[in-house]
């Protein structure tokens, strides 16, 4: 599949999205490596790029994290986090903003965090095609949302009723091992900023 250098006004294929994550991480080396973090219910990978001056080795410095449609109907980050990747580590070394940045910070990309919301079954390449069997949803192959799926400081440790996904698993699983002090979630349609513990409307609550 091609590397999608130059389509940067469409939706990757998914093919296109693995080879571009693949690409950057052989590209460059000293600057990002690339981690599975898990892998969906169809066999998709949930990949994870970090960026950073000596990305081989943990440093002391904050730790940045971003996140994209966990929805997979939701997509309006994807792109623009696989633009963000490309400007940090083409303008490494000619803009000074950069490479402060890069420098001074780690940074963890997952442009895609439902792949199998997105692309919907196993052997489609193409985002939203047509027809009902590939129409991306927002929930993943098993029909969970994702995004009720994670522990709630009010609701409990299961508070849709389902089990762990394997995408929530593997993020869990990752955070863990990190110390982020700063994450973003990108979703689509409406703009809102959500803050830790705010699924309680009563003040002093959530």
């Amino acid at each position: 599949a091609a590397a999608w250098d130059t389509t940067w006004d469409a939706y990757p294929r998914y093919s296109e999205y693995v080879a571009k994550m693949q690409y950057w991480a052989t590209t460059y080396p000293s600057l990002c490596t690339l981690q599975s973090i898990g892998t969906t219910a169809l066999g998709r990978t949930l990949y994870v790029l970090k960026i950073s001056d000596n990305a081989s080795t943990d440093e002391t410095e904050p730790e940045f994290f971003y996140t994209s449609s966990m929805h997979g109907d939701e997509i309006t980050g994807y792109p623009p986090m696989l633009h963000f990747i490309d400007y940090l580590l083409t303008n490494y070394g000619s803009l000074s903003e950069i490479t402060n940045l890069v420098n001074g910070t780690e940074l963890y990309i997952n442009p895609l965090a439902n792949p199998d919301g997105s692309y919907k079954t196993i052997s489609n390449d193409i985002y939203n095609p047509g027809g009902a069997t590939n129409t991306p949803t927002r929930a993943n192959s098993l029909g969970v949302d994702l995004n009720r799926n994670y522990a709630d400081a009010i609701g409990g440790l299961h508070d849709d009723g389902f089990a762990y996904q394997l995408e929530t698993v593997a993020f869990m699983n990752f955070q863990a091992t990190r110390n982020f002090v700063l994450a973003a979630n990108y979703h689509g349609g409406t703009e809102v900023i959500n803050f830790p513990l705010d699924t309680s409307n009563t003040p002093g609550t959530g």
